[in-house]
């Protein structure tokens, strides 16, 4: 079947149903756009607690019965306390929405991973905070090294040691953080923070050997 000309597009996922409403619904009657929302909602109903995007993104134009069908879908969803997030793209299918007054009742989004963002799903601020967070502690355990190395004198021994720990530590745990939990394209520089605040500690611990001895 060629699933361009059908009026919708079903994806489902652990965690949420997507409903892509393609152009060829504005060509439905309206007696079959009936069966069409109730072949919708039947699928999404078989989620214990329906989560669903509905992605206008491939809409240039929306009457009032895509709206009615969307409403429709809207309220089954509501019914059984599930959560409902709408991707939109094109400027006129926003100010449909708008002047119809459902921007206050939806969350509308540009993009689908902020649809499923607002949706409880995806990366969340954590995903880019994380990161960020282990490549301050590398910067701040790599300036500490080059100061014992270069000019230990600058800050006490204890509190210059205290400091490299520290930072390597807060290093590793955003590493392991990312890798664990980031998307898959941070995923390399959460490696590369655990090898360098490995490296790190090793260093240390290697150099207070040394001095013990």
């Amino acid at each position: 079947m060629d699933t361009t000309s059908l009026p919708f597009q079903y994806e489902t996922t652990d965690r949420c149903s997507i409903i892509c409403l393609t152009p060829h619904l504005a060509e439905v009657n309206w007696g079959d756009l009936e069966q069409v929302g109730t072949e919708i909602i039947q699928r999404v109903q078989q989620k214990p607690e329906p989560n669903v995007l509905v992605d206008l993104s491939q809409l240039s134009y929306m009457g009032s019965s895509q709206v009615a069908l969307v409403v429709r879908l809207w309220k089954a969803i509501k019914s059984r306390n599930g959560k409902m997030a709408v991707q939109v793209t094109h400027p006129l299918v926003r100010d449909v929405l708008r002047i119809a007054g459902l921007n206050s009742l939806w969350d509308i989004t540009e993009t689908r991973v902020d649809a499923l963002r607002s949706l409880g799903i995806g990366p969340t601020r954590r995903s880019t905070i994380m990161p960020i967070v282990g490549v301050v502690g590398l910067v701040v355990a790599i300036a500490g090294l080059c100061i014992a190395l270069l000019n230990p004198s600058l800050l006490p021994p204890q509190t210059l040691q205290i400091l490299r720990y520290v930072a390597a530590g807060v290093t590793l745990f955003a590493g392991v953080w990312t890798v664990a939990r980031a998307r898959r394209s941070t995923r390399v520089l959460g490696g590369g923070m655990i090898g360098a605040a490995a490296l790190l500690i090793t260093f240390q611990i290697l150099e207070q050997i040394r001095v013990l001895r």
